[in-house]
């Protein structure tokens, strides 16, 4: 923009201090500069500022009119959809009626982030575009127009990926809030007492919980159902989701063990519990933080076989969740 800014010789533009430039916007601080004062290089691979966040996620689930609505995909219902942080339009895609007029010029560092990131693909950039500055497209960036990636595509994704050190020690770290929240709705519900056992059957159940209820429950709700947020927002309103989801399971497993007259499971006697509900949303909600920030299924799938371990080998569980 700067650049552009200052025109050319036979049009001249505006007048820039270069030292000022090369320092704030560039970062490369001159010799002479305040070692207090450190300005980042621009860097196209850098993360990406979250616009939203946090409780504005609230205001996502609540209906809109369909007449409203930006991203034509959104489904509607009864005349209302939910936003759930639907992307903005470019100009040039159709809207309420408005013909498309490509090609839009868009800038080249958004094709510099395609290109170092996988897992950047703006489904709102049209399928003609032109550089601006005026140039080739990166040959490593695929072109447009990008499409969310699919369900078959998201399961090998997370089946495939192999978690960063960073990934599995977040395990760890979200052990530290989870353990002591599950040990206090535990006592409150009634549903953990200290009570170790350690003998072949645990093994046993050990070996069983890993494939269920532990990867089949992950592959269902995160690999599934949790479909990764948009391009500049945060996972808070999937993962919130994803753990109400997986709250209800419960109960829902119960009803149909109940009307099938099937015999019921250990833990029957409080799965309607708020307490066991509860615990079972903030398990589907670490889970699911995982999930997205590793994007792979594993880490997430071993939180969950430890928590379930930990309930059967120390505090009196049975042997699933």
């Amino acid at each position: 923009m700067i650049e552009e800014a200052r025109g050319t010789p036979s049009a001249p533009g505006l007048r820039f201090h270069d030292r000022l430039v090369d320092w704030l916007a560039k970062g490369q601080r001159p010799p002479d500069g305040d070692n207090a004062y450190d300005y980042v290089a621009p860097d196209p691979a850098a993360p990406l500022h979250r616009s939203l966040k946090g409780a504005w996620w609230l205001l996502e689930a609540f209906p809109q009119r369909t007449s409203e609505r930006e991203w034509p995909k959104r489904l509607g219902l009864l005349g209302f959809y939910l936003p759930w942080a639907e992307p903005r339009p470019i100009p040039n895609r159709p809207w309420r009626g408005q013909p498309a007029n490509e090609p839009f010029a868009v800038h080249r560092s958004v094709f510099d982030r395609v290109a170092a990131r996988p897992d950047y693909r703006p489904v709102n950039i049209p399928g003609k575009v032109v550089l601006e500055p005026p140039g080739p497209m990166p040959p490593s960036a695929p072109r447009p127009p990008y499409r969310p990636e699919g369900l078959w595509a998201r399961l090998k994704r997370l089946f495939v990926t192999v978690p960063s050190a960073a990934g599995w020690l977040a395990v760890g770290k979200s052990l530290l809030w989870l353990a002591p929240l599950l040990a206090l709705l535990g006592w409150w519900g009634g549903f953990l007492g200290w009570d170790p056992r350690f003998d072949g059957a645990m093994l046993t159940i050990a070996l069983i919980a890993f494939v269920l209820p532990a990867l089949a429950e992950e592959t269902l709700f995160r690999g599934i159902l949790l479909k990764p947020p948009s391009v500049g927002v945060t996972g808070l309103g999937p993962a919130v989701l994803s753990a109400v989801l997986f709250a209800l399971w419960h109960p829902l497993q119960l009803w149909v063990y109940r009307a099938g007259g099937f015999p019921e499971p250990d833990w029957a006697a409080y799965g309607g519990h708020w307490t066991f509900l509860l615990a079972a949303a903030a398990v589907g909600f670490a889970c699911a933080r995982l999930t997205l920030a590793s994007r792979s299924l594993w880490p997430a799938v071993l939180l969950h076989w430890l928590v379930v371990v930990a309930w059967a080998a120390l505090f009196g569980g049975p042997g699933g969740a």
